[in-house]
């Protein structure tokens, strides 16, 4: 039943990492292995540890607070890449999104990595108190994350992009905007 309960709580707590492979995927931009293997790291990283110290956190910051903190970081980026492809489209408005766009530079990604671990620390000391083991749920985490970042590219890259190809930029800037939106009100 431990396993069960910490697999369900790590899907839960990833849904959000989909949604940004989802993203970067529909932008073209790539999070390389290195990239991927970053993020599941901070992640399991911060779940571990905002499990082990459940009680600790909730006496400093709550849970409320953890995942309004969280959300506006996803905000911001989402609005960043909607405002950056505002911006790039008036500058260029004839060019289409090439086929091999870019990496994520790792400063951005260690930005993401923070937002997604922050945006789930309310769930690490929720799901502390209610009894799944941190080390489990931890690797179970690391885990997650790098199949639904590389699944979320895929999907984006190869879907998304063939059916909504000029808009790529915004999509990706509205699926994180509301995301965040949505993380913020939960």
């Amino acid at each position: 039943m431990q396993i069960l309960s910490s697999i369900l709580f790590v899907i839960s707590a990833n849904l959000d990492s989909l949604s940004i492979g989802i993203s970067y995927g529909a932008k073209k931009i790539k999070i390389t292995t290195a990239g991927n293997f970053l993020i599941a790291t901070i992640s399991s990283l911060g779940t571990f540890l905002s499990m082990s110290a459940g009680s600790l956190i909730s006496g400093l910051i709550s849970p409320d607070t953890a995942n309004k903190i969280g959300s506006w970081i996803l905000i911001l980026f989402g609005l960043y890449f909607i405002l950056s492809s505002i911006k790039n489209k008036k500058k260029q408005p004839e060019k289409e999104i090439p086929e091999e766009h870019r990496d994520v530079r790792y400063q951005e990604l260690f930005l993401l990595s923070i937002a997604l671990t922050v945006n789930n620390i309310g769930m690490g000391i929720g799901a502390s108190i209610a009894g799944i083991h941190p080390l489990l749920a931890s690797v179970t985490t690391f885990a997650v994350s790098l199949l639904f970042i590389a699944a979320g590219q895929r999907f984006g890259r190869k879907c998304l992009t063939n059916i909504l190809k000029q808009q790529a930029d915004i999509l990706a800037g509205s699926i994180v905007l509301c995301l965040g939106i949505l993380e913020f009100f939960i």
